[in-house]
């Protein structure tokens, strides 16, 4: 991590992608609290086992939404937005696709590949033959 700042990394999973949160458990849950109350993601922060490092499940296109909804309310705060070609809107959207385009790719999650198998069971016969090495009863 570099200047104590959270790492937003996102993998591929399936239809949904996951995405990694690396930095202080109060960055992480922030980031993720924002993502939740936003919509970006209806599920649970997942601990990678260290305490440093979240993942959560979300699409990427809600998680831009969602970081442009926090962009709003943060940069809303300030007066210098007044009298801006195209208002608070356009530069809270720059300042989203800026932070989203920062997330790197990468794998963080094993993926196995599904080999489908299937069991036929036991061939079995009713009468054993003689053939497999049983005791005949006297038949030809």
């Amino acid at each position: 991590m570099k200047n104590n700042q959270l790492n937003i990394t996102m993998q591929p999973f399936g239809n949904t992608t996951a995405f990694l949160l690396e930095g202080s458990l109060n960055q992480i849950t922030n980031f993720f609290n924002q993502m939740f109350n936003w919509g970006a993601t209806s599920g649970e922060l997942h601990d990678m086992g260290n305490g440093k490092a979240f993942y959560f499940y979300a699409q990427p296109e809600a998680v831009l939404h969602a970081m442009m909804r926090v962009a709003i309310i943060s940069l809303s705060t300030g007066s210098y937005t007044k009298g801006l070609k195209g208002g608070v809107m356009r530069l809270a959207k720059m300042k989203a696709e800026r932070k989203f385009n920062e997330i790197k790719q990468g794998r963080f999650l094993r993926t196995s590949v599904s080999n489908d198998t299937y069991n036929l069971g036991t061939i079995t016969a009713e009468k054993p033959s003689d053939y497999c090495g049983a005791i005949s009863n006297g038949r030809d």
